[in-house]
């Protein structure tokens, strides 16, 4: 796999390498991705991504895996962005946990029921929001930032 040159102007950005069609492989089959899409589906159906422990628990896990790996994060973005150490650590590690511990903060209030207004054709009725999840989702982030934009949605 030859390299192609990078111009002045690419510093910093990521960095393009010719590959072959022959040479390229294709990580994850289409199978592999159905089947976890199946999964992952399966785990929101069985309603267990309603609770808060539960939810608690996947930003514990998150947070953990930015802390854990925030030096692999560091040089990856260093690698490929050509960002300094100090930017890479602090916008896309530090960011998303500072962010995780503000959600854990507040996530048992937010899941709280909402009360709203009622129609008056809805009376004797009452209205609240009540906020959970409602299934599967893609999330697909930039390159410029890629763990923080990948990681702050969830």
């Amino acid at each position: 796999m030859a390299a192609v040159e990078v111009l002045p102007s690419e510093q910093g950005f990521a960095r393009t390498h010719a590959k072959d069609a022959a040479e390229e492989t294709r990580v994850f089959s289409d199978e592999h991705i159905a089947k976890a899409h199946a999964q992952l589906v399966e785990t929101f159906r069985s309603g267990r991504t309603k609770t808060y422990e539960w939810r608690k628990a996947q930003l514990e896990g998150l947070r953990r895996l930015c802390v854990e790996n925030s030096e692999q994060v560091c040089k990856a973005i260093i690698s490929d962005l050509g960002r300094p150490k100090m930017e890479a650590f602090l916008g896309d590690v530090t960011a998303v946990v500072t962010e995780i511990d503000h959600t854990l903060q507040h996530l048992q209030s937010w899941m709280q029921p909402e009360a709203v207004a009622t129609p008056m054709i809805q009376k004797p009725g009452r209205s609240c929001i009540i906020r959970e999840p409602k299934g599967v989702v893609l999330q697909i982030a930039p390159w410029n930032f890629p763990v923080n934009l990948s990681l702050m949605g969830l």
